[in-house]
């Protein structure tokens, strides 16, 4: 574990969180509560404060040229573990480790879905075709975003799939080898 692994989850929580925040504002049903939200904020704070740490203990180089490879505490390791458990229990249907991979299938199916009418919609529309090319343009950035969210989602399912409950921690693997 590093610190691109809190990265990883974080983005994907900023991202559900945001969007949240406009299925409120649209009058939709939210799919965090009030009460979970200050949880989740709380075990992120303290998550946040053990990686600070990490990285000022880390040496210089590691600092400045790779700083999301700087490894996790294992205090960090197990604030982590902390805030996907809060984030679990806040919205199973998001963070579980079956939503997590049913997600990034999703996004990746999106991913596919879009390149393949990009390139049909370019393979079968006259050369030169201004309606095309803004057809093409807009699946393209609708196959771009979904490449990117299925990566975070990736990233986030791994992380959540190594600190499930159920698995050795890697304090007591380390010490077993």
């Amino acid at each position: 574990m590093n610190v691109f692994s809190v990265h990883s989850i974080g983005w994907v929580a900023t991202r559900d969180l945001l969007g949240d925040f406009f299925r409120k504002r649209l009058g939709l049903a939210p799919r965090f509560n009030s009460a979970a939200l200050g949880r989740v904020a709380g075990r992120w704070e303290a998550l946040s404060a053990a990686v600070s740490n990490d990285r000022h203990t880390a040496g210089l180089v590691m600092r400045l040229a790779y700083p999301r490879r700087v490894p996790l505490s294992a205090g960090s390791v197990a604030a982590l573990r902390a805030f996907i458990e809060e984030l679990v229990a806040a919205a199973p249907g998001l963070y579980s480790r079956a939503a997590l991979r049913e997600r990034c299938l999703s996004r990746c199916v999106n991913f596919l879905g879009s390149s393949l009418v990009c390139l049909m919609i370019g393979h079968a529309a006259p050369a030169g075709s201004p309606a095309a090319g803004s057809v093409i343009a807009s699946f393209f950035v609708i196959a771009c975003w979904s490449l990117a969210t299925a990566g975070q989602l990736f990233n986030a399912f791994k992380v959540v799939n190594s600190l499930a409950p159920g698995k050795p921690r890697e304090d007591r693997q380390a010490g077993a080898a």
